[in-house]
């Protein structure tokens, strides 16, 4: 584990997406504070996550000068 870099939260204020420097983004319900799925891995340390405004996307920022959509 690592420090959280950034979080998110999603527009229906259900979901909270969480970065940092272990290189994951992890999602979290925030009606029962539980973990959705795996953490999404990347190559890199992760800077920055954003919903998109339907909340259906997630954008992340890595130090690898990435962006994903996941």
């Amino acid at each position: 584990t690592d420090w959280v870099n950034d979080i998110a939260i999603s527009p229906n204020d259900r979901i909270l997406a969480g970065v940092s420097g272990d290189r994951t983004a992890q999602l979290w319900n925030l009606d029962n504070g539980q973990p959705i799925g795996l953490p999404i891995q990347h190559a890199d340390g992760v800077n920055c996550v954003s919903f998109s405004a339907g909340g259906k996307q997630l954008a992340t920022g890595c130090e690898d000068k990435n962006a994903y959509i996941w």
